[in-house]
């Protein structure tokens, strides 16, 4: 299956620690979005992957954004083909978010979603190292890989 070291591979998920002696604090989206990066960076041939972090506040008086809405967590050139990886928390479930704000910023990730598998890429949203792992076999069977 193109060189792809399923759940054999050497992964080190062990906790992080943030230095001087002290451990983070790492969400469970945290803890997925973090073995998921290890995964594709050390088992994932043929490719690159990049963390993205999209925030908004106020500086200096103005409203900043980072980046658009609808960008994942994770992005990657795969044998030339953009990725992009959503990671969310585990028990996620697509359409049952109450607060208003996160549902449109679920919305837009969907569309962003949408829109790169439209232009030729692959793009999924994860809520666990497995599947992760999963979305990528199922990627590289069905292109070939």
């Amino acid at each position: 299956m193109g060189g792809l070291p399923a759940r054999g591979c050497e992964l080190d998920l062990r906790p992080r620690h943030a230095g001087y002696g002290t451990v983070a604090v790492v969400t469970p989206e945290g803890e997925v979005l973090r073995d998921c990066m290890e995964y594709l960076t050390k088992a994932i041939p043929h490719s690159v992957w990049f963390r993205r972090n999209v925030v908004a506040g106020s500086r200096h008086g103005s409203f900043v954004r980072s980046g658009p809405n609808g960008h994942h967590d994770i992005w990657g050139i795969w044998h030339s083909v953009h990725v992009e990886i959503e990671v969310k928390k585990p028990g996620w479930v697509f359409g049952k978010e109450k607060d208003p704000k996160k549902a449109k910023r679920e919305a837009d990730q969907m569309e962003g979603r949408d829109e790169v598998r439209r232009l030729g890429g692959i793009s999924f949203f994860v809520t666990s190292l497995d599947e992760c792992i999963n979305s990528i076999q199922a990627a590289a069977i069905a292109r070939g890989w």
